[in-house]
């Protein structure tokens, strides 16, 4: 799944990369698994506030 895709405002500001370089910008998160998606939900829902 291509997170560019999904999320094309945030592209251009911010590192938004698919998932298995996701960890660029956020080294502390595991490359893959529940966790690592809960984090990216977080994330983009902030970021929509």
């Amino acid at each position: 799944m291509d997170t560019e895709s999904l999320f094309p405002d945030l592209v251009g500001g911010l590192a938004v990369t698919p998932a298995r370089t996701f960890t660029v910008t956020a080294p502390g998160l595991p490359r893959t698994g529940p966790a690592h998606w809960e984090a990216v939900r977080i994330l983009t829902t902030d970021l929509h506030l």
